[in-house]
Order: C-alpha cells, then sequence, then structure tokens
C-alpha cells in the first residue's frame, strides 16, 4: 500500500447524485453494474483498520475511481490487474461503505462474461482497496487506524484482506434485465394458464358434483317415499286384520294407488264401512231400496267423507 500525505475536502452526502449515477448506468447497454463493498470499520488481515470517521473521506475521493482485474482471470494480489470499470457511487451503509461500479461491457468482453458467471454459479468475487493515507496510528489492540485517506482503486483479488467482507454483491446489466423480465413475464404467463386450467378442471369438478348431489338427493327422495308408502300401507293391512276385514295381498296391490291417497279419516271410514257390509251379506238385500253407496272395489272416488257417511247411514237406516 502507498503511504502519501493527503488531505482530503470533507463534504455532505448528495442523495441526488446516488440517483443520477444509478439512473445513467441503468439506461447504458454497454454497461453492467455491480454493487459491492468497499470496506467495513473493523481490522483486516493486514492489522489495519479504516475507521468511520474516515469514511466521508472513501466516499468523497472514490467516485469515478476505476475498478481493475488481471486479464483473463481473478489472480491473487493486485498484480496485473488493469481498470474494467469505474466506481459511479459510495455510501456509508452502517459500519460499511457499499458501492455502485460501471463495468465496460465493450472493453472487457470476454473478463465481464468471466465475472457473470462466477456471480451466477456462487463463485466468490472479493474485493481489495487500494488507499492512500496520510498516517497509520497503531492503537493499543495492534491494529494501525488508517488516516487522511483517499481511495485509489478497488481489485477483484483471490485473497483479500477482509477475508470475505468485501464482496460485488450483485451483477447485472440492461440486457439481462431485460431478459429476466422476459423470462418472468413467460413464467407469469405459464402460471397464469396453469391457473386457468385448474380453474377450468375445478368447475367441471363442481359441475358433476353437484350433478352427483342432485341425483343422490332424488334417488334419497324417492327411497324415503318408498319406504313411507310401505310403511303406510302396512298400518293400512293392520286395520284392515284388526276390523276382521281378510283381503288378499293382490287387493292391497290392485288398490294401493287408491289407498296411499287417503286420509286416515278416510281410511278409518272405508274399513267401518267394508265391516258394516260383511256383517249384511248373508242378510237379503231389499230391492225396493233406492239409495246407493259407491263401490268399493274400484279405483279413485269422487265422493267426500262426508258424502260417504250420509251415504252409509241412510243405507244402514233402511
Amino acid at each position: 500500500m502507498e503511504k502519501v500525505t493527503y488531505n482530503v475536502e470533507f463534504g455532505l452526502y448528495d442523495p441526488e447524485a446516488e440517483n443520477e449515477a444509478f439512473a445513467a448506468i441503468s439506461l447504458n447497454p454497454a454497461v453492467t453494474w455491480a454493487k459491492f463493498i468497499l470496506t467495513d470499520s473493523e481490522p483486516n488481515l493486514n492489522k489495519q483498520r479504516i475507521p468511520e470517521t474516515e469514511f466521508e473521506n472513501l466516499i468523497r475521493t472514490g467516485v469515478y475511481m476505476p475498478i481493475k482485474m488481471a486479464l483473463g482471470e481473478i489472480k491473487e494480489g493486485h498484480d496485473e490487474a488493469i481498470p474494467i470499470g469505474v466506481i459511479s457511487h459510495l455510501k456509508k451503509a452502517s459500519n460499511q461503505i457499499q458501492g455502485l461500479a460501471a463495468l465496460w461491457d465493450r472493453e472487457r468482453p470476454e473478463d465481464i462474461q468471466y465475472i457473470k458467471e462466477r456471480y451466477t454459479n456462487k463463485k466468490p468475487l472479493q474485493l481489495s482497496w487500494e488507499v492512500f493515507y496520510e498516517q497509520a496510528v497503531e492503537k493499543e489492540d495492534g491494529i494501525a487506524d488508517l488516516t487522511g485517506t483517499a481511495l485509489r482503486a478497488v481489485t477483484l483479488v483471490g485473497m483479500p484482506a477482509y477475508a470475505g467482507r468485501t464482496p460485488i454483491i450483485e451483477v447485472a446489466s440492461i440486457k439481462d434485465k431485460e431478459e429476466n423480465k422476459l423470462e418472468e413475464l413467460e413464467q407469469l404467463k405459464s402460471e397464469i394458464e396453469t391457473l386457468k386450467a385448474s380453474l377450468t378442471a375445478k368447475e367441471e369438478e363442481l359441475v358433476l358434483a353437484t350433478s352427483e348431489l342432485e341425483s343422490l338427493k332424488e334417488f334419497k327422495a324417492g327411497v324415503e317415499k318408498e319406504q313411507a308408502d310401505m310403511d303406510k300401507l302396512n298400518a293400512i293391512k293392520l286395520m284392515f286384520k284388526e276390523a276382521g276385514l281378510d283381503k288378499t295381498e293382490d287387493y292391497f296391490a290392485e288398490k294401493k294407488a287408491m289407498l296411499l291417497t287417503l286420509s286416515q279419516e278416510a281410511l278409518e271410514f272405508l274399513v267401518q264401512e267394508a265391516v258394516s257390509f260383511a256383517s249384511k251379506e248373508d242378510k237379503p238385500s231389499d230391492s225396493s231400496a233406492s239409495t246407493e253407496l259407491p263401490p268399493l272395489s274400484g279405483g279413485k272416488s269422487n265422493y267426500t267423507t262426508q258424502d260417504l257417511a250420509e251415504m252409509l247411514r241412510a243405507r244402514l237406516a233402511k
């Protein structure tokens, strides 16, 4: 590291400069941009430290200074490293200085591609700064604080003094972004089509399930009605039996539809009437009788319960 007497005029951080620098790089298709960590305030392996009080010096002097790399490879140290781009912006973030660099696609296309491939494959891209300083003030812990600093360059190396704490953390270009956006768009389209297909399948399943449910409801209603009819018919048979009326199964099969439509009151009347007629079967009939009764062997009758009662009373009065 080169030691020089170098006084730096302090200035304030300008957020608008950051936005302008980022915008300029983002709009330039000949640039690949890289985000990186320049340094932190902890000691490095060389027992040197840049305290936070020096961060403003490095930020002010570091903009537009080179980022370097050897041709075709990343060497262990700074030897044979030449500029591959320029630092466009630096800022303080907690106890770190973070930076943005513009890498020259057209001047070093193979090396830029090499950096991209290493980044994609998650291989290390470590940096080491080159700093001018005025003094190295050794502290009680044996660590030397560098003061009066100015940034000369930052270099891609294989053996960084900060042991992994000063990496390139992001690499991209306008083309990469556009390709990523297209890939994301295609992926979103594919996901939308998949969701549509899934929704259609779910709708078809719902329609089928609804149809099956309606069929089950109809079947259940049919079974319940059949059971109810059977129970009612059995109750009617029991009424006839308890009244002493001996009717065959054929009778109930023939009269089933009619019997099931009758109310309990009408059924009781029908049984009483049948009992009454059965008790008079052996008595001679009165040919002069003019009162008529509806036949019990037929199907449906238009007579009401009241009509049947009046006709039965008139018949019994003869």
